[in-house]
């Protein structure tokens, strides 16, 4: 606070960004929780009343817009930027979250977006995997991987937040390192199974999973498993890795790759870099795959999905390629953007309809 007296603190908790307070500094008095839905960020108080301040808030159902948190304890929106726009489209009103039994036994989150026609009748699966991997599919509106944007065209999202994600404890973040193609594999398999029992208006026959950096990753590696490979019609990766030998070696960003194979470098212990290498089992790659790219990708270089890429046509596997030459890791530009969901949700279309 201004005054010194008192200090507020975002924070990540089970894939939401929630704001606490802390009245007093000099006493025992324990946090209070303020904010507890959606993801809540840029806390800006209020030059005399400590108790009152502005913030940004948005969910998967809301775009971000400012809010006034008062001292009574109510919020209310101060601005409603895409009320308008939000009018001529279709959204989902609803994401839920569930949860489950995963690898070890331990506690796994997931979200559900359903359909935004609703429930009433069957309906493809976009089957999202997060990237990191010591992130989270967090509560947010967000122009990239948008959900809604599944969800308007008539998919029900499953996103599961596996092992290695963040704001559930670092215990569970920490336990993907030296477990990159295990513990979140298992979760994704046993959650897949856990959704499709839980929300059975979904088709399991009409799945598509898609995944970015170690989402793309995961989606190479579920090519090399055909037990959970063959549960989706087709796979989509953006900007994965392939190599995980190579990715050692051209990365501009080496705490990754060493951190997650346990603190190795590719040279001192090869073997923690081929325990999950998706490129030691294309041999057993069978499903249609779309790969898209940045030229501009310094974190995963091209070269990781160019490979995969010649890899599924020399197998004779239906592919394609969308390389965006003045992209990076990310998507950036507004009509690259419109471009990428054009192509990406038209190549589910093919194999889902």
């Amino acid at each position: 606070s201004l005054d010194g007296q008192s200090l507020f603190l975002e924070l990540g908790e089970e894939a939401r960004n929630v704001i606490y307070h802390l009245f007093d500094l000099f006493t025992n008095e324990s946090l209070t929780r303020l904010v507890s839905t959606g993801t809540s960020r840029d806390v800006n108080i209020h030059p005399i009343n400590s108790r009152m301040f502005v913030f940004t808030h948005q969910s998967f159902v809301e775009p971000i817009n400012i809010y006034l948190y008062s001292s009574d304890g109510s919020m209310r929106s101060l601005t409603d930027h895409n009320k308008a726009l939000l009018t001529k489209v279709k959204i989902s009103p609803t994401a839920e979250t569930f949860s489950f039994s995963g690898a070890r036994g331990d506690k796994v989150w997931g979200w559900h977006v359903p359909p935004s026609s609703g429930t009433g009748k069957r309906a493809p699966l976009a089957f999202l995997i997060h990237g990191g991997p010591q992130s989270s599919w967090d509560d947010v509106w967000g122009f990239g991987w948008n959900f809604q944007t599944y969800s308007s065209q008539g998919y029900a999202v499953i996103a599961i937040n596996f092992h290695g994600s963040d704001s559930y404890g670092q215990n569970f973040t920490d336990s993907i390192i030296g477990e990159y193609g295990s513990l979140p594999f298992e979760d994704l398999q046993l959650g897949l199974t856990y959704a499709l029992k839980k929300f059975p208006y979904i088709d399991p026959d009409r799945a598509v999973a898609l995944g970015a950096s170690y989402g793309g990753y995961m989606i190479y590696w579920i090519a090399g498993q055909p037990e959970m490979s063959r549960r989706f019609k087709t796979l989509i990766s953006h900007n994965g890795l392939f190599d995980m030998r190579a990715m050692g070696y051209s990365t501009e960003e080496l705490w990754f790759s060493e951190n997650d194979a346990g603190g190795y470098t590719p040279w001192a212990n090869p073997d923690a870099y081929e325990r999950y290498n998706p490129v030691n089992h294309v041999a057993n790659w069978t499903q249609p795959m779309l790969i898209t790219l940045g030229a501009r990708d310094y974190r995963v270089p091209d070269t990781q999905g160019i490979s995969a890429f010649n890899a599924l046509q020399r197998r004779g596997i239906e592919s394609r390629l969308l390389y965006f030459h003045t992209e990076n890791h990310w998507i950036l530009n507004p009509l690259n953007s419109l471009a990428w969901y054009e192509q990406v949700q038209g190549w589910m279309h093919k194999w889902t309809n």
